[in-house]
This record gives C-alpha cells, structure tokens and sequence, in this order.
C-alpha cells in the first residue's frame, strides 16, 4: 500500500520488512470455468512453519478472466489485404488481500485533518486522514454524523465501508461522499463527527473519532 492508499503489485524483490504468505497458502482449483451467474468455490489452506514469528503476514489471491481466444491468429482482425490489424481483449481480475496474524498484535488508529470541502461537481465531501500505530493492520468502515447548531439529535449523512490501512504504511487520506438527506442542510455552528470501527469480523475492535464545526 502506497501513502495516498493505492495498492500496487511489488514488481522488483519484495522488500525485507514485508511478510509475505505466498509460501503459507495453499489453493484449489487453480483455474475454473464458471457458466454465466454460476459460482465457484476457492479452498485456501494455510501451512505455517514451526517457529514462525510474530506478525502479520499478507498477500493479495488475483482471480483474473482468461478469454478462450487469447493469442489466436489475428488474421480476422485485418479486413483488407495489405492492411494491419489490431485485436485488443481487455482481460478483467479482481485483488483480493489475504492476512495472516501470528502471536500478539496490537493496532491503534487515529484521525486529523478533518475538513468540509466540495469536489469539481459541487458536491459535499469530508477529508481527513487516518493514522495507525502498532504491528497489525487496520479494516473498518466510516460514519459521519451531523448535528444541528439548535439540536442535539445526529444524523446521519455519510458512510464508506472497507477501508484499510495496511501496516506497511503509518497514515493514508481518506475522502467521504456526503449523502444528505432531503430536507437536511449543513448549517454554520453545526457539528460534523466522523467515527471510524474497525470490522469485529476481520479480527479489530478499535474505534477513533474527530469532530469539527462547520464555520
């Protein structure tokens, strides 16, 4: 994971500080035909060496889609005798991160730099940053609460599921779409809270929160 919280495929030798499982997992079939809205199962079984030391151990299982036609003739492509033909099939994959934990981990994240903007549309966005600290990642989702300047009671106009920090990174910005219901506007004096929880099936239970008040 990069700073600015893209993902991309190590191409040079994976770096030192990075646990790979590549070794640790097992899976099969390895290459599946599956009809239209048919499905597949994927068994992975994990195999960790005796010895193996504490930490958080990750990599990425790619599904990709491998048209029948790949690398046929591209004689039909060329319609006209003496002309050049071109045949582009676009190939479609899906990333999917796998994440090993062994002994004790701990992660703690943290949010700043919460502000209100708008993006090139005109429509409401916050952006903020989300810090972790500690030898595991961190997977949860986001809410933001707005509360009117002469209420109490929140509501609700924005959330962003499944985002991460990995524990190669410290922090990663991270920008929410405001849905506001109808009826609502985000007023001056009031207050927006973001919170973020991580997912208790993914194996965290930590939380943060940042509030500011719209100026």
């Amino acid at each position: 994971m990069k700073e600015d919280g893209s993902v991309k495929t190590i191409e040079e030798e994976i770096p030192e500080d990075h646990k790979s499982i590549a070794k640790m997992i097992r899976y099969s079939p390895r290459q599946v035909t599956i009809p239209p809205r048919g499905s597949q199962i994927i068994r992975l079984m994990l195999r960790k060496k005796s010895g193996t030391k504490d930490g958080e151990y990750r990599s990425n299982v790619v599904f990709r889609n491998v048209p029948k036609d790949v690398g046929e003739n591209l004689d039909k492509a060329i319609t006209k005798e003496g002309e050049v033909g071109v045949k582009i099939t676009p190939i479609f994959g899906i990333s999917i991160p796998v994440i090993v934990r062994q002994g004790e981990l701990n992660a703690t994240p943290s949010l700043s730099d919460m502000k209100l903007t708008k993006d090139k549309d005109g429509f409401q966005k916050v952006e903020l940053k989300l810090h972790r600290k500690g030898n595991r990642s961190v997977y949860g989702h986001f809410k933001v609460n707005y509360t009117p300047p002469s209420d109490d009671k929140p509501i609700q106009v924005g959330v962003i599921k499944g985002i991460a920090a990995y524990n190669n990174i410290e922090s990663r910005p991270v920008e929410i779409n405001l849905n506001v219901p109808e009826g609502v506007t985000l007023k001056k004096g009031g207050t927006l809270k973001v919170s973020f929880e991580e997912d208790r099936d993914m194996g965290g239970d930590a939380t943060a929160e940042q509030s500011i008040t719209i100026l």
